[in-house]
């Protein structure tokens, strides 16, 4: 991405292994602090949110044989749960799951995101959400205009609509 290419790891500048070790150290010194002075919940969550970062997205950003295993080695795992969730009689919760299995099995091959980089296509949400952000803002933010949450709602789909 053109955003981020003068970044130090994609321009080589720093060593991934380095920047896995400062990760590393960072959760080390920070997760305690969190753990004994907020509650374990909160650094339990910091932990996992530091490996799913690593172990997934990080892998996922490039269509790697590693990125693709781990990808169905989920789904795979998902499945597993979900047939667990119905044989205990979790029937809304384990549908609720299977919706989520179904649509990345359906979307894999959009996964490929080291492709769409070389198609110059913009990977992540960001323009999406500031184009989201300011066609909100220039459609409901007029001056002297007040919304409830129903009627804002009504008028941002009809102006979209234009």
């Amino acid at each position: 991405m053109s955003r981020t290419k003068k970044r130090p790891l994609p321009a080589g500048r720093m060593d991934p292994q380095v920047a896995l070790v400062f990760g590393l150290i960072t959760v080390a010194i920070s997760v305690p602090p969190i753990t004994f002075g907020v509650n374990a919940l909160t650094g339990m969550c910091g932990v996992v949110a530091f490996i799913g970062y690593v172990m997934f997205y990080t892998l996922m950003k490039q269509r790697t044989t590693m990125a693709i295993i781990v990808a169905e080695n989920v789904i795979r795992s998902l499945r597993r749960h979900v047939r667990t969730l119905r044989k205990s009689g979790a029937i809304s919760k384990s549908e609720k799951l299977w919706g989520h299995v179904r649509y990345f099995e359906r979307r894999m091959p959009q996964l490929n995101y080291h492709q769409g980089r070389c198609k110059g296509l913009p990977i992540g949400s960001g323009i999406t959400e500031g184009t989201c952000k300011s066609l909100v803002a220039q459609r409901a933010k007029r001056g002297g205009q007040r919304w409830r949450p129903q009627g804002l709602s009504a008028v941002l789909s009809i102006r979209a609509l234009r």
